[in-house]
């Protein structure tokens, strides 16, 4: 893996810590920054040259979050 892939799954896996170690932190992503959360991550997926541990990371740290339309 690139040097910029090894930093984005570590950046994407300290998303990950936040929101383990913070409930404040999910709620609040859930409920205010969804949409954002959600768009971005999912494009950044989507990518042509992202290699699959990045792909697994961002699985990750999305489902950690209720991303789901209904609440």
């Amino acid at each position: 893996m690139s040097s910029e892939g090894d930093t984005l799954v570590a950046l994407i896996l300290c998303e990950c810590r936040i929101l383990f170690k913070s409930h404040e932190m999910v709620t609040w992503v859930e409920e205010q920054f969804k949409l954002f959360f959600k768009e971005t991550h999912e494009t950044l997926k989507q990518k042509p040259d992202q290699t699959a541990e990045v792909k697994k990371a961002i699985n990750d740290v999305l489902s950690m979050v209720n991303l789901d339309d209904k609440k």
